[in-house]
């Protein structure tokens, strides 16, 4: 015998325990005392019931096991705590690079302070650094002194040596460019 399709939510409601009113609880009772297929229904599921309840409990831990695990915990929770107080470690690792930045500028400064120690510029006299700074003055002159000789040699005639100047005597005196004899 099958239990009555009708019944299947009240069947459903006293397996798993749940509360009905008064009026229908007293009318499943009744169906359940005259309902062979209901009872025996009820019955199979009770113990399917009971069968899945008991897969599904976990395995019951021995003393040792539980103390470890609550150890464990206890000291994952202290070790949080101690992190708490820490900076983050991407901190950390910036304050580093930052220091080691400031470090190299420090290194490069010192070195160029002891470059000018250890390996100071040659002094040079006044006169050499009068000729530095008339270098280009003095190029300049060198060049024209070239073209008055080139110039001067195609002025004189052929054969005949380049002017002598006059001796700077009584009888020959300078005046500007030009020499009174």
């Amino acid at each position: 015998m099958t239990a009555c399709a009708h019944r299947s939510d009240t069947l459903m409601l006293d397996v798993l325990g749940e509360s009905m009113d008064a009026g229908l609880r007293r009318e499943w009772e009744t169906h359940l005392a005259a309902c062979e297929g209901c009872r025996r229904e009820r019955t199979e599921m009770r113990r399917l019931l009971g069968r899945v309840r008991r897969a599904a409990e976990p395995p019951a831990l021995s003393p040792q096991r539980a103390q470890a695990m609550v150890n464990a915990v206890g000291w994952r929770l202290r070790n949080e705590r101690l992190q708490a107080g820490k900076t983050p470690r991407r901190a950390v690792t910036l304050w580093r690079s930052l220091a080691a930045a400031c470090a190299l500028l420090l290194v490069v400064a010192l070195g160029y302070r002891a470059q000018e120690h250890f390996f100071p510029e040659p002094v040079a006299d006044a006169q050499d650094i009068e000729v530095i700074k008339h270098f280009d003055l003095l190029k300049e002159m060198d060049t024209i002194e070239k073209i008055v000789e080139v110039v001067d040699l195609d002025l004189t005639p052929a054969g005949q040596p380049h002017e002598q100047q006059a001796p700077d005597t009584e009888q020959g005196k300078r005046d500007g460019d030009k020499t009174v004899v």
